[in-house]
């Protein structure tokens, strides 16, 4: 089979103008969200069938969704029905497993075949760079929050050394900036039973979740995670009453940078909210509800637009990803020219299992083999 990734408008005008037929392969989750998430690029009408492997011989189901009916069919039939042209759309997470039972069928060997997700991840890749940018990011014109930077360590090892250099960053690009660590020894981490709770399970990402809030609201300042790399100077940043960025379009995320004055709403609303919430559950189960979506949460009740624009929010200057998020979170490229951009947050996600990596393994994998310039690159 042939690997192919483009747009989803030009995939969508590529079937169109050859008059062939998409065949999905996988008739679950991953098919609703993809096709409702991009309802707009109207693909539906081109499936022409949905191939599953619950399905065999000449069984048969039905898949309705958005008020189109698409059959559901076994891979045998999908084989006897494809033609040179046509094209094979994977619609589960299960892709792996999938790409190499096709690979075995000599009829689909010059079939074209794309992903769900990298389309997902072409396509949002390609929207972040249509958000414009504001030429003034500050609402003042002098500096309103302290130049100083926090950052938090906990769990008593060493910090590795290639987070020390992108921490270096930090002093190059602002040398007069006081640089403060929070770690065991200067926090109480008994301060509330949230975080309590989670240092006894060493969940130190969910730690640092509640002290960067506590810590900026109480003295001021920027907050930075030990994972960026700092671009350029911040002091235009500095002059808000507070400051954060969205990591996609439908989050913000404060793990990307952050700044205020001391005492801001916002941040004193979110800092309540773990305040009155427990890490362990009744179940014992944790409570790993992401930060990005508590803080968006409450965001959207002081009026946040979950659209990726430049905003104020009840006193927030709320940037677009491009400004603090130097790297995709989809796709976790770089941009070529990165003009706008002030940090790169690197991803290290040491919270998260294996399966990260290997998803993001793959992403690169099938990015490479692109030759296409999209307006991104890689960086080692």
């Amino acid at each position: 089979m042939l690997f192919i990734n483009l747009f989803l408008e030009n995939l969508k005008k590529e079937i169109r103008i050859k008059g062939t037929d998409i065949f999905c392969f996988g008739s679950g989750k991953a098919f609703d969200n993809f096709f409702n998430e991009f309802s707009q690029y109207d693909l539906l009408k081109y499936v022409k069938a949905i191939a599953d492997n619950k399905y065999h011989n000449k069984e048969r189901g039905i898949k309705n969704i958005q008020n189109i009916v698409i059959p559901i069919i076994s891979i045998e039939q999908m084989v006897h029905d494809i033609n040179i042209g046509d094209v094979i759309l994977i619609t589960t997470a299960a892709y792996r497993e999938v790409i190499s039972q096709l690979e075995q069928i000599v009829k689909l060997k010059n079939i074209d075949y794309c992903l769900y997700f990298m389309l997902k991840i072409k396509q949002n890749d390609y929207d972040r760079l249509r958000i414009p940018i504001p030429v003034k990011l500050s609402i003042y014109n002098d500096i309103r929050i302290p130049k100083t930077i926090h950052y938090c360590w906990f769990g008593k090892k060493g910090i590795p050394v290639q987070y020390k250099k992108w921490m270096e960053s930090w002093k190059k690009y602002c040398p007069d900036y006081q640089i403060i660590e929070w770690n065991e020894s200067n926090y109480d981490i008994h301060k509330n039973r949230y975080i309590s709770e989670a240092y006894k399970k060493e969940k130190w990402a969910f730690v640092s979740d509640y002290v960067r809030i506590d810590v900026v609201n109480e003295y001021g300042g920027v907050y930075l995670d030990t994972d960026i790399e700092l671009l350029k100077n911040i002091d235009d940043l500095l002059m808000n009453d507070a400051f954060c960025g969205f990591e996609s379009p439908d989050y913000v995320a404060f793990g990307l940078g952050f700044g205020a004055v001391k005492g801001n709403r916002i941040l004193a609303e979110i800092k309540e909210y773990y305040d009155n919430t427990s890490f362990i559950l009744e179940d014992g189960t944790l409570n790993l509800k992401a930060c990005p979506v508590i803080q968006t949460e409450i965001m959207k009740r002081h009026g946040l637009k979950c659209d990726g624009t430049f905003q104020i929010v009840d006193r927030m200057t709320v940037l677009p990803s491009r400004i603090l998020c130097g790297m995709s979170p989809h796709s976790f490229r770089v941009e070529k020219n990165p003009v706008c951009t002030y940090a790169i947050h690197h991803y290290a996600a040491s919270w998260v299992d294996s399966k990260f990596y290997e998803v993001r393994q793959d992403i690169r994998y099938y990015l490479e083999r692109q030759k296409d310039d999209d307006g991104y690159c890689y960086i080692e």
